[in-house]
């Protein structure tokens, strides 16, 4: 079975009930699935818990949601979890995703020189309009979702490119919210291989 880490800051005062929602729709998919997903909730995540929970795995994808810096993933929106500083060597054969700011400047090219496959995430950033959150949620698991239907990550961002494209045609709360999915569109970035996730088994 292919071992699926997610980390979900869902304590976060700003984005905790964003990053908690993503993390329902993502159960939600994959519950008639032979996959499985293991959460782990704002008290959970720390760089031990990253260590401890890393430690016995070949090769998983990791899935995390909070906040985050160029060189690093951070709880409550100052704590690091995972940085180039403390663990950048704990990812080694993984599909890396993550749904937050500006990690894909630094932190996703370091993961990649340090064993990463794959690193999926947005160099800028990621924006969401609490009025609508339905399409932030969509367009941040839309890729995963695909990933988990095989699709492979070259292919990845071009479809959820056109996701974010739908929604921004379809969007009709107003200006603001449809100017933020562009953002979070143009901020895509994907590196390392061209992998499935026949590749992980």
């Amino acid at each position: 079975m292919i071992d699926i880490i997610g980390f979900f800051d869902n304590q976060d005062e700003t984005l905790g009930l964003f990053f908690n929602l993503c993390y329902e729709d993502l159960n939600i998919f994959l519950y008639d699935s032979s996959l499985n997903i293991s959460y782990y909730d704002s008290p959970k995540i720390n760089e031990v818990a990253v260590a401890i929970i890393t430690e016995p795995l070949e090769k998983f994808i990791l899935l995390a949601y909070s906040h985050g810096g160029e060189n690093e993933l951070v709880k409550n929106g100052n704590i690091p979890y995972i940085s180039t500083k403390i663990n950048i060597d704990k990812f080694k054969n993984t599909l890396f995703y993550t749904c937050s700011c500006h990690t894909g400047k630094v932190l996703g090219e370091e993961l990649i020189n340090n064993g990463a496959l794959s690193y999926i995430g947005y160099k800028d950033k990621f924006e969401v309009w609490g009025f609508n959150m339905n399409p932030y949620i969509e367009c941040a698991n839309y890729g995963m979702k695909l990933f988990f239907k095989n699709t492979s990550t070259d292919n990845i961002i071009p479809l959820m490119k056109s996701k974010y494209n739908e929604h921004i045609d379809n969007y009709e709360n107003d200006i603001f919210g449809a100017a933020m999915l562009v953002a979070n569109r143009n901020g895509l970035v994907q590196k390392g291989n061209n992998i499935s996730i026949e590749d992980l088994n």
